[in-house]
């Protein structure tokens, strides 16, 4: 059973801070995480427990409990950095080194104040008596000292009882809130209607961030510096993911740099990290939990692996991947495997994306004002990507149309497509073309299908379209009201057939397959 009771100068001093705990006993401990990436760890001769700090501080005064817990904050405080210092490699040494001196000067000041403090101690029992005692009991020489004694608790009482609104008006300005709180209620309020891959690359950007400043770090005090060190570790990631599997962010820099890792991108940092990161911090100060967005203009500034542009296939390349299998000699369609056969090319000819291509609706193929129509439905990337097209000749003379008539009550076009547990569609149609590009030479490292929705884009360019409103709208970019006010109108239809028959891909050359 919690112990209710209050004493009236606990109650003034308000809620207890951080970490600090009164048990049923009255005698206050202190309880705190430990760090994910330190527990269990011993560093520098200092051993991490396993799960968390638990301490009782010795006394049921509230007075001395909030010393003694402010006491030990300060000394785990300077143990973490001290320790996360050293894990982040050979550059925070001369820091760790500063904070341990610093450390041990607090510590070693403390031990010579405590070995005073017990010397006086039958001197401090006997003037405690006195205190409880009539000054008319007391020589005049004591008494004097006694009232100024009460003099100086009562001054000292009005001090506290001011710092202590001062600092609770301070809080509820900004609300208390830790790293820990604002991800929780963010995630809640802003993430949660996301579609599953947008929360885990949320989720996976804020327990680095975690991992770095602690989950009970204060807004309110986190800077610039511990964004930039937040930035820092992060370029020394590895880039591939199973490097350093189960690892702390800081054993997987080590590897990285030991084993010469290529690190993450600045692109990945850039946009799966910091655009994260900026948007939480904007959210809070929206919600007055800080005063800044810390990462608010931060650019990658440490130098991580480069960016390579991305670049579409050479015509050679083309004519080599649609010189084999299964579009020469054409293979017989088979529905499961039919999204190998016609996803590349739809990609190549309408500049498709995999997750649009496999979540392609059969039903969606129509015949508009003598066009034949499709739409792009489904959980897709941006609200732009949701758009009504006019089938491309050449795939209604491969035939697609043909084929989609056929499927028309399965309603998936391509058979066996689903999402998968992050709710991401076309990641295996994706991977089986990145295994078959790789199989037949062709490409870069990092080069897929969505290549080919360069060269989609740079066939847009040969035509004259590109970044026009009709351009634009034929690749999913941004909301076109020239076109999207009023698709479906005849105009609308054989506009956007006369742009799509733009596309063209001079060194290609098809035979149609023939129906199962």
């Amino acid at each position: 059973m919690i112990d209710t009771r209050v004493s009236s100068t606990e109650d003034n001093l308000g809620k207890l801070p951080e970490y600090l705990f009164r048990q049923p006993s009255g005698i206050y401990r202190y309880r705190r995480r430990v760090p994910d990436a330190l527990k269990g760890q011993t560093v520098d001769c200092v051993k991490f427990p396993a799960n968390e700090w638990l301490r009782s501080l010795g006394t049921r005064d509230p007075i001395e409990g909030r010393a003694k817990h402010a006491a030990l904050g300060a000394q785990l405080d300077s143990q973490i950095t001290e320790a996360e210092l050293i894990l982040s490699g050979p550059a925070g040494l001369a820091e760790a080194a500063r904070v341990r001196e610093d450390r041990l000067a607090r510590e070693a000041f403390e031990a010579k104040r405590q070995e005073r403090r017990l010397a006086r101690a039958p001197l401090r029992a006997a003037l405690k008596e006195r205190l409880h005692q009539s000054t008319a009991e007391l020589t005049p020489e004591v008494a004097a000292m006694v009232d100024v004694i009460r003099e100086a608790k009562e001054a000292r009482a009005e001090d506290v009882m001011a710092a202590t609104v001062a600092v609770r008006a301070d809080t509820e300005g900004v609300a208390g809130k830790t790293l820990g709180d604002a991800i929780a209620l963010y995630t809640e309020r802003r993430v949660a209607n996301k579609k599953g891959s947008t929360q885990k690359s949320n989720g996976t950007a804020f327990a680095f961030l975690i991992a770095v400043l602690g989950e009970g770090a204060r807004l309110p005090r986190i800077t610039r510096d511990d964004a930039r060190k937040a930035l820092a570790m992060l370029h020394k990631q590895p880039a591939a993911h199973w490097a350093g599997r189960g690892l702390s962010i800081y054993e997987r820099a080590s590897l990285a740099e030991t084993n010469g890792l290529p690190c993450l991108s600045t692109k990945t940092i850039r946009d799966s990290y910091l655009s994260f990161w900026g948007a939480l911090f904007r959210y809070a100060v929206q919600e007055d939990w800080t005063t800044r967005n810390v990462f608010d203009g931060l650019t990658v500034e440490v130098a991580g692996r480069k960016t390579d542009r991305r670049l579409p296939y050479e015509d050679s390349e083309l004519v080599k991947l649609f010189g084999a299998e299964p579009w020469t000699p054409p293979t017989p369609l088979q529905d499961k495997l039919a999204i190998r056969y016609w996803g590349p090319i739809i990609a190549l000819y309408h500049g498709l994306r995999r997750g649009e291509i496999a979540q392609l609706d059969a039903s969606k193929f129509q015949v508009q004002n003598d066009v034949m129509m499709f739409e792009v439905t489904g959980d897709l990337k941006t609200g732009n990507a949701e758009r009504k097209l006019a089938l491309h000749p050449e795939l209604i003379r491969l035939g697609l149309f043909a084929f989609a008539q056929r499927r028309a009550s399965q309603g998936l076009l391509f058979e066996g497509q689903a999402a998968d547990n992050r709710g991401i569609w076309g990641d295996a149609f994706g991977d089986w073309f990145g295994r078959y590009r790789k199989q037949l030479g062709i490409g870069q490292r990092g080069q897929g299908l969505h290549a080919l929705r360069h060269n989609f884009e740079d066939a847009l360019r040969e035509a004259e379209l590109h970044q026009t409103a009709i351009g634009q709208y034929l690749g999913g970019r941004s909301a076109v009201d020239q076109v999207g006010a009023n698709y479906g109108a005849g105009d609308s239809a054989r506009r956007l057939f006369e742009a799509i028959s733009k596309v063209r891909y001079p060194m290609l050359s098809f035979e149609p397959a023939k129906p199962a």
